[in-house]
């Protein structure tokens, strides 16, 4: 496109321009893609070009010039962007989301803006008492002019608070609490209307699933606090108040001599499956061996690991940037897998490689080991275990530790649970004693998975001598 047919477009621009014997384009300077089509006919249509993650071109329609203001085009064509980007397709629904004032009368086939109003209103009301209203559109058209709804409250903390602030796996359990909570029981809501009753009902009807429900409310009281401080509620006017989190069981599952016995003579056997059964069980290994969250080694690169230190440098945790340390055990299993000719991935634990089309060429993706929910079941069900989490073999490698070393702080500290400042000041001090604490811990676990029979007892009188 020439620089000529570039411009920031405005009302009068656009009023300004002139049909030709052939259709032509002007293109605005804010908003990539989106310009103004004017048509020999004289008319003038918003549209937004872009390409979508295969390469596919697509040209939608927002509007025609008169029925919106250029604006709201805008704007539409701004959220669009947003979308594109998230690998969305802009839909239709959005353009109603954003179409106000005289454009009412004319999509609702009604003489007066007041008319409009009160029509909106019916159907609010409808939706508010739960019966099905025949246009569903209707409340939309008119979401600027009103207090906004819960809609557009999760929007808004979707970009302002959970895009910003969460972590990945944070902002997942998010999606899911707001997709199947709480969208579905007051997305046309006004966010000024959500009542205490509200909260409380909704909190109640969880009562089955406790801990399901706390994370409910807890994303609640935040929004509505948020929702205050954008001013979409008064101050100090929070629905979740007094609403109390139900008690939660803190789960206490530890693995057992025996079992851990029974689960290495079985890892055993994955290991001589190959493939896929080969790589979960280098990543049970090193879970149990490191005390490390799941996804610290599901998502680690082979380059992290630093061979002199015995160090695995994690830039992100989720307790921010941290410093795992490696026992003898676990870096005996990191040699292995660099000196596996089969290993071709630069992730410690391979995903199943995929491939999708980039720019029309076929592309294979080096991808970390998804969840393995179905061999981890294969794993206990062939070891006689059961009632046991992945996460559990964390809590199992801290309970050895307690018992090995009798250092709460520092078994705190291996675990990434210290505090970040008393980390800070003493790490000279404490590092000597915290590498003796992980290897003597490891070791423990390592003669457990080998079928030899170590009582905690013994391994402190070792560790003393």
């Amino acid at each position: 496109m020439s620089e000529a047919n570039k411009k920031r477009l405005s009302k009068r621009f656009i009023d300004g321009l002139e049909p030709d014997k052939k259709p032509y384009n002007v293109w605005d300077t804010d908003v990539r893609g989106f310009h103004v089509r004017v048509m020999p006919s004289g008319r003038k249509t918003y549209t937004l070009y872009y390409r979508d993650l295969n390469g596919k071109q697509h040209k939608p329609r927002i509007g025609i010039h008169g029925d919106i203001t250029i604006e709201e085009a805008r704007e539409i064509a701004g959220d669009w962007r947003y979308s594109i980007s998230k690998g969305e397709t802009p839909g239709v629904k959005t353009i109603a989301l954003k179409i106000s004032g005289s454009s009412w009368s004319k999509i609702l086939g009604v003489d007066h803006q007041e008319t409009c109003r009160d029509e909106i209103d019916q159907k609010y009301e409808a939706i508010r008492s739960g019966r099905k209203p025949e246009v569903e559109e209707a409340y939309r058209l008119g979401c600027l002019e009103y207090p906004p709804l819960v809609s557009d409250l999760f929007k808004a903390y979707e970009r302002k608070h959970m895009l910003v602030r969460q972590k990945l796996s944070t902002r997942k359990n998010n999606y899911t609490i707001w997709n199947k909570h709480i969208l579905p029981r007051f997305e046309y809501f006004k966010v000024v209307d959500i009542s205490h009753e509200d909260m409380e009902k909704m909190h109640l009807e969880m009562d089955d699933k406790p801990t399901n429900a706390n994370r409910v409310l807890e994303v609640c009281k935040k929004a509505f606090h948020l929702s205050q401080r954008w001013g979409w509620r008064d101050r100090g006017d929070d629905p979740t108040e007094f609403i109390k989190a139900y008690p939660e069981r803190k789960r206490k599952r530890y693995l057992a001599e025996s079992e851990a016995q029974r689960l290495g003579s079985q890892l055993i056997n994955f290991e001589e499956y190959g493939g896929r059964h080969k790589d979960f069980s280098r990543l049970i290994r090193l879970l149990i061996l490191t005390g490390a969250r799941l996804s610290e080694i599901m998502h680690s690169e082979l380059l992290w690991v630093s061979d002199n230190r015995f160090i695995l440098d994690l830039p992100d945790s989720k307790t921010g940037e941290k410093e795992l340390m490696l026992p003898a055990a676990a870096m005996e299993i990191i040699r292995e897998i660099r000196n596996d000719p089969t290993h071709k991935s630069k992730y410690i634990i391979p995903g199943d490689a995929s491939k999708r089309r980039v720019g029309g060429m076929s592309r294979t993706e080096d991808i970390p080991m998804s969840y393995p929910y179905d061999l981890w079941q294969d794993l206990l069900e062939g070891a006689e275990i059961t009632n046991l989490h992945i996460h559990d073999l964390r809590h199992s490698f801290a309970s050895i530790a307690l018992n090995v070393t009798g250092n709460l702080p520092m078994v705190g500290e291996m675990l990434g649970h210290a505090d970040t400042k008393t980390t800070a000041r003493y790490a000279h001090l404490m590092d000597d004693p915290k590498r003796k604490a992980v290897d003597a811990s490891a070791e423990t676990v390592n003669l457990w998975l080998s079928g030899k029979v170590v009582s905690l007892a013994d391994a402190r009188k070792k560790k003393s001598g």
